[in-house]
């Protein structure tokens, strides 16, 4: 080993561990310089096999502000780097954490099949190293990645075999509150929703973890929207966004005023709907959130409808149906196919409505035995029988509902 091999190995050692002091003692976002200099040095580090300790501690350390900085498809890269390097050195603890970390960044990127992958890794890999604890926080994840992947019966069970696991005032059964809380709310069970979400909410407030606090009080926020209690959802979003401000959390802030938006429009305000969307499109079109994107827009198409620009309306929407198709969501595809017919019947275009309303129902089979389709069935129903009983065209806008999430 020359001295300047054995000076270099030093620097690596030194600067790792300094980066990685510097980024516990940085309570939100990292500045750009400390994060470049921490990533430069994780690229050599991940190298070197002697420096695996300090190069482990520092991506776990910086996964979360990577992740809440919107840094997706970069840091995915140095993950997977330290998995591979977990596992030549044999750390299972560390596998099953970066893998839990991959799986976070993938189901962001409604990547779902690849996040399922890697959460059962993790729980694997805890199970294998004797930690059930923390293979029960997994599944908890893997529960929530089944339900928005289409198998919400999977989901549940995944759900008890955790509540049997922690204990009714474990912190970590939030996780599983959200599964329960998104299954009534798709439900249309907004109370039970509602309670759930609070449960959560109670959770994150006890661990005084702010950006959890912020979402929580936005999916409350969703639920008392899904009562028409407008009033109060509106303060759960605006008090989400002062937290999320506060974070400088420019993602989540996007994502609640996305669903802000929602809530002017079903309040018949689409131009302060519009205000909101198109800076949170900037956002999610930044770090590649398809998923929100196409909830984007249709909630920008339903706007546009309603203030009576249906070519744009028109566009939006058969985006927001396309994307639909590539991640497989049967529920956003019929939804946003139902919106489609409604434009076409604001503009009695007859033949068209029915054709899209019909493709919905076609699609519809694949919802059956899942939350939320009694509920598509029959707006989809109601709007196709008035498209085939219509005589005369008036100004009718149909059946239909903007979204959140």
């Amino acid at each position: 080993m020359t001295i300047y091999t054995e000076t270099f190995r030093n620097y690596i050692h030194w600067g790792t561990e300094h980066a990685l002091a510097q980024v516990q003692a940085t309570p939100g976002l990292l500045s750009d310089e400390v994060r470049t200099q921490a990533l430069h040095l994780l690229s050599y580090a991940l190298d070197l096999a002697d420096a695996w300790p300090s190069a482990r501690d520092l991506l776990l350390a910086m996964a979360p502000k990577m992740e809440m900085a919107g840094h997706r498809d970069s840091w995915i890269v140095y993950l997977k780097k330290g998995l591979a390097q977990g596992a030549a050195v044999g750390d299972r603890i560390a596998e099953a954490q970066l893998h839990r970390q991959l799986a976070f960044l993938l189901q962001l990127r409604s990547k779902f099949d690849q996040a399922r992958f890697h959460y059962t890794a993790s729980a694997m890999s805890f199970a294998e190293a004797g930690d059930p604890y923390r293979q029960a926080q997994v599944l908890g994840r893997l529960a929530h990645i089944e339900y928005w992947n289409g198998d919400p019966q999977e989901a549940l069970a995944l759900v008890q075999t955790v509540f049997a696991i922690l204990s009714p005032a474990d912190p970590e059964r939030a996780i599983c509150h959200l599964t329960l809380g998104w299954y009534a709310y798709h439900s249309h069970d907004y109370r039970d929703a509602q309670h759930h979400f609070a449960v959560a909410l109670a959770f994150a407030e006890q661990q005084n973890d702010q950006r959890q606090i912020a979402r929580r009080l936005r999916d409350l926020g969703n639920t008392l929207q899904g009562q028409r209690r407008y009033k109060e959802s509106l303060a759960c979003y605006l008090r989400a966004n002062t937290l999320f401000t506060q974070l400088q959390d420019h993602y989540e802030q996007a994502v609640t005023n996305m669903n802000l938006a929602a809530l002017y429009l079903l309040q018949e305000m689409p131009h302060e709907a519009l205000e909101l969307l198109l800076p949170a499109e900037v956002v999610f079109q930044g770090v590649q959130d398809q998923l929100h994107m196409a909830l984007v827009q249709l909630n920008q198409g339903i706007a546009y409808r309603d203030i009576g620009e249906f070519e744009q309306a028109e566009s939006l929407l058969v985006l927001a149906i396309e994307q639909w198709h590539l991640t497989g969501s049967m529920g956003m595809l019929v939804n946003t196919l139902n919106e489609l017919g409604i434009l076409y019947l604001k503009q009695c275009f007859i033949v068209k409505a029915e054709a899209v309303l019909q493709q919905a129902i076609k699609h519809l089979h694949q919802l059956q035995g899942q939350p939320g389709y009694e509920y598509y069935l029959a707006t989809v129903l109601a709007n196709l029988q008035e498209s085939q009983n219509r005589q005369v065209c008036g100004d009718n806008k149909g059946q239909g509902n903007p979204k959140t999430t």
